[in-house]
């Protein structure tokens, strides 16, 4: 229909124009017809590409909604466990508009614990797990609460976490409603006997006869799992503390019994990420607590390889002194000296070869020498010396023993 009387019009004008200029009607209106027939194509064409672009344009544009409405939903009470309104925090917590405590807000899907703990507000923390929300609960890179503590070095927290989770090692936040409800059920049980006449024992007294709902081992389960849980990228809160430098934390959870052995997506350690970093105090205290000092990542690389390209010649002086092998090479050749040298740190190639570093050649004569020692050392018939002998036998050869 819009075709026709696009048409007619043309042809009406047509006949105007003839009549004033003298042009042949025949050929003005055949140009006319062909030149509307493209344009409404065109238009047709047009209006498809519309409505097949719109389409999936509309329902991310709706996706989009619902995701801005969820956010803004738990919005003001992240903002408010972010910035320490502890009074905000608790009129949301006891009022019954059965809010989420462990609902997820950001770009990562953080919980309002999350955004306390790495904001350091510990009264926030504590009201939050009393209330209680899920401190086990991990955000879209896997990372937990502790993650987010040891990130900023936030010591309190973390002393407090580690020490929540042990009076209260449960695996989940609804398994510890579960039982919180079995124990007020428990309880209106005892004061039903109690009002029927049927039980003489006192509420109080039973409820301190009761045994716990947990054991030790349950309390090393959850601290471990709090502590030692790997991210996306398999980095444990220890791997964000040295990676920051954060001594006091990185001690607090050594002490925790943090696992020094774990490696990330690059098999580093928590060790190669402080050492790259030049957090060199961290490393010793790392080292200290049994870290492998000669770890290779995926590279190759060791945490000396790591200092000597740093141009660090303080943390180079100190894995030296804790016993990092000098000479130990990647599988393209690579050591502590090629690597010093490479990055022109004449001081750090000073104090490597002053510590027995070898040169590249040298160093593969050297490997062929040290086979051959261990192979004749393996192949030699063991003696009545080269039994180990105990400290008591060493004292008496020594005379310091009288044998009656």
């Amino acid at each position: 229909m819009a075709e026709k009387a696009f048409t007619d019009a043309l042809e009406k004008g047509g006949k105007k124009v003839t009549g004033t200029t003298g042009v042949k009607s025949g050929n003005m209106l055949a140009k006319l017809k062909a030149g509307a027939k493209k344009v409404a194509n065109a238009q047709g064409a047009l209006t498809e590409v519309k409505k097949q672009v719109q389409k999936p344009t509309l329902v991310r544009a709706k996706d989009r909604e619902k995701k801005k409405e969820k956010g803004l939903r738990g919005f003001p009470f992240h903002l408010a466990c972010a910035n320490n309104r502890l009074d905000i925090v608790k009129a949301h917590l006891l009022s019954d508009d059965n809010y989420d405590i462990n609902e997820r807000f950001g770009e990562v899907q953080e919980s309002p614990l999350m955004y306390a703990c790495y904001n350091g507000h510990l009264n926030v923390v504590k009201a939050l797990c009393n209330y209680p929300c899920d401190v086990y609960a991990r955000n879209s890179n896997f990372e937990n609460c502790m993650h987010s503590a040891c990130v900023t070095g936030q010591m309190e927290i973390v002393e407090f976490l580690t020490s929540w989770v042990r009076e209260k090692p449960l695996k989940t936040f609804d398994e510890r409603e579960a039982i919180r409800k079995y124990q007020q059920k428990k309880q209106r049980h005892r004061q039903e006997q109690l009002d029927a006449g049927i039980a003489e024992i006192d509420i109080q007294e039973s409820d301190e006869e009761v045994e716990p709902d947990w054991e030790d081992q349950d309390a090393d389960k959850a601290e471990d799992k709090l502590i030692n849980q790997e991210s996306k990228h398999k980095a444990t809160p220890l791997m964000k503390g040295s990676m920051k430098g954060h001594l006091e934390v990185v001690n607090l959870l050594l002490s925790r019994g943090a696992d020094v052995s774990v490696e990330d997506h690059h098999k580093d350690t928590a060790l190669s990420i402080a050492i790259a970093k030049r957090h060199v105090d961290v490393g010793v205290s790392l080292i200290s607590a049994g870290a492998d000092k000669d770890h290779k990542n995926k590279f190759g690389w060791t945490p000396l390889m790591l200092a000597a390209g740093n141009g660090d010649k303080r943390t180079v002086e100190t894995l030296i002194m804790r016993g990092c092998n000098v000479n130990i090479d990647t599988p393209n050749g690579m050591t502590a000296l090629v690597v010093a040298k490479a990055r022109g740190c004449d001081d750090v190639v000073e104090v490597l070869k002053g510590a027995g570093a070898l040169e590249k050649d040298d160093l593969a004569k050297a490997k062929i020498q040290w086979a051959k020692e261990e192979e004749e050392r393996r192949n030699r018939p063991v003696t009545a010396e080269d039994r180990p002998t105990t400290s008591e036998q060493r004292r008496r050869e020594q005379g310091k023993i009288r044998v009656l």
